[in-house]
């Protein structure tokens, strides 16, 4: 197995639309699993690489919040800083 492989039994489970099989529905169309299998490993290798994404801003939203807090020069401006991620989630609310 790789690391995006998945064991016989789940892959045979899935349908080519997302619904379940019946173990006599893969046993007698193994290009249907295949099918199921090459599904699955997409949608993880979109999803891996939309995660990686995501890390990557939010990696880079942190490091210029820390960079911000440490550059403040007052203890208003520190203060205004520091509630800025008590306030994300109204703001992507909002947003949505």
């Amino acid at each position: 197995l790789n690391k995006f492989s998945l064991p016989e039994t789940l892959a045979a489970a899935c349908g080519s639309d997302g619904s379940l099989l019946g173990s006599e529905d893969a046993a007698l169309d193994p290009q249907r699993t295949r099918q199921a299998i090459a599904q699955l490993q997409q949608k993880i290798l979109k999803l891996t690489e939309q995660l990686r994404i995501e890390q990557a801003a939010r990696d880079e939203n942190v490091a210029e919040y820390l960079k911000l807090a440490s550059q403040a020069s007052d203890k208003q401006q520190s203060s205004r800083i520091k509630q800025v991620p008590h306030l994300l989630p109204d703001i992507i609310t909002m947003c949505t």
